[in-house]
Parts: C-alpha cells; sequence; structure tokens
C-alpha cells in the first residue's frame, strides 16, 4: 500500500472541482476521503484479524431554492459520479427545506499541522502491524497473562471544497495501540494505549509492560463499600469526563447558561488552577484543522470544511470561550464560527502522584472509566464503570486492589472538587487528541460496586 492513492492538495483540488462542476445546484459542498489502513487484532494470545483497507468515499451535499439533497459514491469512475451528483441534485428539487452548507465570504485560511509521519508510511509499506502484534503476544506470554488488544496504521487525505471558493485539505498519518492483559485466575485487568501521528512514538512493549504490571497488581481484589471517596483519577479516567465537558461547551447547551439562557462567559465555572485550551497546530497534539464530514461532535453540525482556530476556552477557571456553528455565527453577526472537534489540552498543576497518594487519608486510586455516558445535559451527570485497575489508598499507602464501582458523577462537580492537579499527558481517544493531568478530587460518587472485572 503506498501513498499514491492519497490525493496530492492539487490533485484534491481538480478532483473536488470536478464533481461541483457536474451539479446545477447553485450551492453544492463536495467532500473527498481517502484512507489507506492495516488493521490487527489479537485477543486470549492470538491473532484474530489482520486487514489492509483502501476506503474512498466522495460525499455531495446541494441546495437548491427549493431544497436540500446529498448522495455518497465509494467510486471514482465518471458514471459512478455523475450518477451520484444527478440524484443528489434530483432529492434537492423535490425537497421542501435548504441548509446553509457553507460560507459565502469565499476562501478561508487554516492552521497547517504537522499530521503527517514518513515513519508512519514506512510502517505501511513493511506491514509492520502483524510482526508486532506477534512479538506483543509471545511477551504476554511469557509474562504468564492473557492478553488482547488493536493496531492501526493509516495514511487519510481529506478535502472539502464548495461553489463559494470554499478548500479545505489535510493529509494525515495516524497510529494506535492498545492492550488489555487478564491475569491467568481472570481476577485482575489491566489496560494501556496510545495514539499518535508518528508511528516512532508508539512503544508497544512499554504499552503491554504497563498492562501488565497493572493487571497483576489488580488481581483478587477485594469489596469495599460504595459511597463518596477521594479518588485520584489518571488521565484515561479523566478523558472520558471531559469529553463530555467539552461537547457542553456550545452556545444553547445548556449547561453553561441560566434559566434565563444567559450564558455562564466571564464567570468561574471550574477550580481556578485550569486552563483549558485546543489548537490544530499545537505540537504535541495536532489534529486536523477543520470540521470533518463526520464530526464527533454533532453540535458541528451544518460546519464541514469550516476552520478549527486556536482557541482558550477557559482561562484560570473563568469560562472565556463557547462554540458556535455557523448559523449561530449568522445570528451573533460573528464573521465565522467558532469550533472545536473535541480537542483539549487542559493543564493547570505538577503535583505528582506519590505526592497525591502520600496526601490521602483514605481514597482510591482510578485507572479508567469505561463506558461513559450522559445522563442529565443541564448537569452533565455522567454514569459508567471503573475498569482496568481500581486501589484502595489508606493513610498514604496504597493497600490493596478492590473490585469495580459503577459511578455517577458530573465533570462539572469533579473540576470544582479538586484538591491537586497533575502534568498533563497526552492519551488514547477514539477521537481527537486530548492532553489532561491526572487529578485528585474529593467526594467522588461511586453509586454501586460490581463483580466486573
Amino acid at each position: 500500500m503506498t501513498a499514491p492513492f492519497i490525493l496530492t492538495r492539487d490533485e484534491a483540488a481538480a478532483f473536488n472541482r470536478h464533481v461541483l462542476g457536474l451539479s446545477k445546484a447553485p450551492q453544492a459542498m463536495v467532500w473527498n476521503d481517502r484512507a489507506v489502513s492495516q488493521y490487527a487484532r489479537f485477543a486470549r494470545n492470538n491473532i484474530t484479524m489482520l486487514a489492509e483497507d483502501l476506503a474512498r468515499a466522495t460525499t455531495i451535499d446541494v441546495n437548491f431554492p427549493v431544497g436540500f439533497g446529498s448522495g455518497t459514491t465509494t467510486r471514482a469512475d465518471e458514471r459512478s459520479l455523475g450518477r451520484m451528483v444527478a440524484r443528489a441534485d434530483e432529492l434537492a428539487q423535490k425537497g421542501t427545506e435548504s441548509r446553509i452548507l457553507a460560507p459565502e465570504q469565499g476562501p478561508l485560511r487554516f492552521a497547517e499541522p504537522n499530521l503527517w509521519s514518513e515513519t508512519t508510511v514506512r510502517a505501511l509499506e513493511s506491514s509492520a502491524a502483524a510482526g508486532v502484534v506477534a512479538d506483543t503476544i509471545d511477551f504476554m506470554t511469557a509474562a504468564g497473562v492473557v492478553g488482547a488488544g488493536y493496531l492501526r496504521c493509516e495514511q487519510r487525505g481529506q478535502a472539502a471544497m464548495n461553489k463559494s471558493g470554499l478548500f479545505a485539505y489535510s493529509r494525515a498519518t495516524s497510529c494506535e495501540f492498545t492492550v488489555t492483559a487478564r491475569t491467568a485466575d481472570a481476577t485482575g485487568s489491566g489496560w494501556a494505549g496510545l495514539k499518535h501521528e508518528d508511528w516512532s512514538k508508539i512503544d508497544c512493549k512499554a504499552i503491554a509492560q504497563r498492562a501488565i504490571d497493572v493487571a497483576r497488581r489488580s488481581a483478587n481484589p477485594v469489596a469495599v463499600e460504595p459511597g463518596r471517596y477521594t479518588v485520584i483519577l489518571e488521565p484515561a479516567a479523566v478523558a472520558p469526563l471531559m469529553y463530555w465537558f467539552m461537547d457542553a461547551l456550545a452556545v444553547g447547551g445548556g449547561a453553561f447558561q441560566d434559566e434565563q439562557g444567559k450564558s455562564y462567559l466571564g464567570r468561574r465555572v471550574v477550580d481556578s488552577r485550569l486552563t483549558f485550551s485546543s489548537d490544530p497546530a499545537d505540537p504535541e497534539a495536532p489534529f486536523t484543522p477543520f470540521v470533518e464530514q463526520q464530526p464527533h461532535f454533532i453540535r458541528n453540525g451544518g460546519s464541514v470544511g469550516l476552520p478549527i482556530r486556536a482557541a482558550t476556552w477557559i482561562e484560570n477557571g473563568i469560562l472565556k470561550n463557547l462554540t458556535y456553528s455557523q448559523e449561530q455565527a449568522a445570528q451573533m453577526g460573528a464573521t465565522e464560527p467558532l469550533l472545536n472537534d473535541g480537542a483539549l489540552r487542559m493543564r493547570g498543576g505538577t503535583t505528582s502522584l506519590d505526592e497525591m497518594i502520600a496526601s490521602t487519608r483514605r481514597g482510591l486510586h482510578v485507572y479508567r472509566l469505561w463506558g461513559t455516558g450522559l445522563s442529565d445535559v443541564s448537569s452533565l451527570l455522567c454514569e459508567g464503570w471503573t475498569r482496568d485497575g481500581v486501589f484502595l489508598i489508606e493513610d498514604g499507602k496504597v493497600t490493596k486492589p478492590v473490585k469495580n464501582f459503577r459511578f455517577r458523577e458530573s465533570p462539572l462537580f469533579v473540576l470544582n472538587s479538586l484538591d491537586a492537579v497533575g502534568r498533563e499527558e497526552r492519551v488514547w481517544t477514539a477521537g481527537q487528541p486530548m492532553i489532561v493531568p491526572r487529578l485528585k478530587v474529593r467526594d467522588f460518587n461511586m453509586a454501586s460496586m460490581t463483580d466486573a472485572v
């Protein structure tokens, strides 16, 4: 698998311009997405899947005065493209409602993050996934644990263009590796993972070793009573809560406005030590500088291809900005929307893990939260489970592993109940990158115990 399948900027511009020209609609947006990927999965110390994939999709959204239409094809030949566009035009002319597709001010500027790694390209070309997974299985077998995991390497090219002059292009590489280790008696479990643009930054053996270490330490857990605890949340446990927090940072979102609908801009909403920001050109966690065809946040709907700017959302606890879509920008009189596709850098402290543990009389050290879902929009109340390592802290020392809990807690409460904040680090996420710290939180609600490992 080699890079020519991924279009260059000029090739993508020519392709999208040609597809636009096939539509008779006064407004149209074309999205072109191509990817070259390798996947490998393993479970119970056996490879369960090895795959290479070429994926291609072209989508057109069109507006006529009477309505909106859309079409998608995975083919790039002239006949298929023509049929897709004709169908979209036909649907739009039978429709009853048009949509805002793109800005009318013409070409826009985009950040230029470094998203491409030749090391990742070479890993794809050498089919490295199979060898890495085989080595990991051997390593985990020798350690006496049962392993499962996932490895993916990818090249991706994306481009959006409309009839108003917008053109957005991104070429990126990505790789991720996650491992779950279980002890032979199935009582202990550990997890570790990382996602990065550069394959050389993924230390697969170190990731597996971390999962093994936690699994061994968490074996034979004891039951302790549910209730409110002082908890130390590892970054992998912080990130799922921050997903919902960032989703709520939107005009009209509800969590950051009063009963009259007035926003909390300019007010302190979290601990004064915390600052939240995002930047597509962040050298430690860059991301695509425009809204993608299938954004992680539905609040970006209707803004495909529009720039994502660097922004500070919260500064020293004070709410500085909320996201708003293209349609909301027009209503507010703003020149362009302010968007975020889920990326976050959260900073505010330097406290080490040892210091957090030493200062805890009785509490829990939580390595990961899983299945985290939103239960209430206005309070951001979330529910889910602890997983892959929970440990009891007594009199400043970790004393024993404990069984998992089901939790019910709001990130708003968490971020206003901090005893300590650690240094931020990049964590694995399914979507855009997050750099978050370890947190020590008072009165975290562990609502009930579960026997699940």
